[in-house]
């Protein structure tokens, strides 16, 4: 069940509709560095890049296989695309790459691998060591940083944000996304993230309806 403090929450967009109300608060709020954190194809990064030029943008993959397919052409971007996990800890750690579930084989380059194993016994995966770090190690703000984050770690998006509590002082905007039920062992769901983040001092703006007990969340200052 989806969060009862956004559950009736009226500003229920589309997907897409969210995506272009984030991007409208980029501009709205003059973010000057952006992250993304599980950031595939940097998809997103490059987007921001090309409406906020000036903006700095950092975009993280931590798979491998995703990296080593799109860093090249990402390398003209003005993306600094890095080959990297974020959690709440630095140091090595393996990351689950699906290979196969309910008998038939995955492509190791999809967006849903993550720093946890999915909550089935049906997946199997090939483990593969990455470095994982905290936002707080990495992003390096002056007084003037005005930051903004999309957020899509599959099932890591608490811990992220609890390695990222300096990096949030100076955070003007968030989307992450959310499940409402454990599709990750040991993740952590909807209500935890919501409550943790409004004890930063961040709001609902609002929300989508990705699929049955996920979705996505705009929080702003």
């Amino acid at each position: 069940m989806i969060d009862n403090r956004i559950e009736n929450l009226m500003n229920i967009l589309s997907v897409k509709d969210l995506d272009n109300r984030f991007y409208d608060l980029i501009l709205e709020k003059d973010i000057n560095v952006f992250l993304e954190l599980g950031a595939f194809n940097a998809e997103t990064s490059v987007k921001v890049k090309s409406i906020k030029s000036e903006c700095e943008v950092i975009a993280f993959e931590a798979n491998p296989y995703n990296y080593n397919m799109f860093s090249e052409t990402l390398s003209h971007s003005g993306v600094d695309y890095r080959n990297l996990a974020i959690s709440n800890y630095k140091g090595i750690s393996d990351f689950f790459v699906q290979i196969a579930s309910r008998g038939k084989i995955i492509p190791k380059t999809k967006k849903n691998n993550s720093l946890m194993e999915r909550n089935d016994s049906t997946t199997y995966y090939e483990k593969v060591p990455v470095e994982v770090y905290r936002v707080d190690d990495i992003v390096d703000l002056t007084p003037s940083s005005n930051v903004g984050m999309w957020i899509d770690v599959e099932g890591v998006g608490y811990e992220s944000l609890q390695g990222a509590k300096d990096t949030l002082r100076q955070t003007q905007l968030i989307k992450i996304e959310v499940e409402s039920k454990q599709f990750w062992k040991s993740q952590i769901t909807d209500s935890k993230i919501i409550s943790f983040l409004e004890s930063e001092g961040f709001k609902i703006d609002s929300r989508d309806q990705e699929r049955s007990g996920q979705y996505n969340i705009i929080f702003t200052r």
